[in-house]
């Protein structure tokens, strides 16, 4: 009998895994209310995951995480989210309905990893929004040395960042925040494919496993060679945005700059009043621009074309990294373009600024 006593001990103890975990919650809300967890689906589409009721003050959840996971608590009746990573461990959360953005989840060790790193690049992240701002006001005012100028100063506040980024991915191989900043690394072309590859091998099991753990992997996989300067850019037939299909060697002008970007992608956000400015310039005298865009939603890539005043050509699959059109040019980050003749030969990659406009410029010259 203690025999027995002993084995069915030892099977409860063995069922609590090392994957379990809790969330002790304070909130400002009235008891009564509901708190949500939210995570997002295949299609990037939230959908609830978990919820409970607010008593004294105080919220629990627990249950079992085998990897890190993004989500987000969501309360009855307030508008915004709060960030949260779903992990083993304890974790602690302190909810401010009145404002959100003072929330603060801790307790494992990618919920304290993200806290350190927003704290830490906070200032350089309010430059770099500051600096957009004024910039995409220097364009509208034709002011192109002042724009030029605040370019530099957020490329230098971008390498500060970037640099901070690849030092915490480095020092903090068993965090689910490196990856995370490593894959925005390797969408956003930061890295070469080598260096991915050293650091994503000195990650943990449990990160390597993770969601975005096996999406680096996939992309790493697909990796393939680019198109090179001097080839003839693939013709390629994709939707547009009044719902018909363009044909790229049926819109190609003197020069055309094919222009692969989406509304989330901040860098791209950031150039777009670049190439606003470009393009005005330059189409009467024969400029194509054709943006593809990397979206999910039809929304989202509307409201970023309006948003940022775009007046080009735009097309889209709506999907993703999956978009035939991107894995056609082999995009694995973006932004990336392509700048092509009037045969559809490629000129040049991937400029920007100054460079992109000389060089278009004098293409254009060329082939009057």
């Amino acid at each position: 009998m203690r025999i027995k006593l002993i084995i069915i001990s030892f099977i409860i103890i063995s069922c609590k895994s090392g994957n379990d975990f809790t969330i002790d919650g304070t909130i400002d809300a009235d008891d009564g209310s509901k708190v949500y967890i939210l995570q997002a689906d295949q299609n990037n589409q939230p959908f609830v995951k978990d919820s409970t009721v607010i008593k004294n003050s105080k919220f629990e959840f627990s249950g079992q995480a085998a990897t890190p996971e993004i989500s987000y608590f969501q309360v009855e009746g307030v508008n915004g989210y709060v960030l949260s990573i779903i992990e083993a461990g304890k974790i602690n959360a302190e909810i401010y309905t009145d404002n959100l953005t003072t929330s603060l989840v801790t307790g494992t060790r990618s919920n304290n990893d993200f806290n350190k790193y927003r704290d830490e690049t906070k200032s350089l992240v309010e430059n770099i929004n500051n600096l957009a701002s004024d910039q995409q006001q220097a364009i509208f005012n034709n002011n192109i040395e002042l724009a030029s100028k605040l370019r530099k100063d957020i490329s230098r506040n971008e390498q500060e960042i970037m640099l901070y980024e690849w030092d915490f991915i480095i020092n903090n191989e068993d965090s689910y925040m490196s990856a995370l900043l490593l894959e925005v690394f390797m969408v956003e072309n930061k890295v070469n494919k080598d260096s991915i590859i050293e650091v994503y091998n000195t990650f943990s099991n449990r990160i390597k496993i993770s969601n975005v753990g096996k999406n680096i992997a996939d992309l790493l996989r697909q990796y393939e060679d680019p198109i090179n300067v001097g080839e003839l850019a693939p013709d390629f037939t994709a939707p547009s945005l009044d719902g018909g299909n363009l044909t790229l060697s049926e819109n190609l002008g003197k020069v055309t700059l094919i222009d692969f970007w989406a509304a989330w992608c901040r860098p791209c956000r950031i150039e777009n009043p670049n190439l606003v400015r470009l393009y005005k310039k330059y189409n009467s005298s024969g400029l194509q621009i054709i943006g593809v865009s990397l979206d999910r939603t039809k929304e989202q890539w509307e409201k970023a074309i309006s948003d940022d005043n775009l007046p080009w050509i735009h097309v889209s699959n709506l999907d993703f990294w999956n978009d035939p059109v991107a894995r056609m040019y082999s995009i694995r980050a973006i932004p990336q373009s392509f700048l092509l003749d009037e045969n559809g030969y490629v000129i040049a990659k991937n400029l920007r600024g100054l460079s992109l406009e000389q060089t278009v410029e004098s293409a254009l010259s060329i082939n009057k």
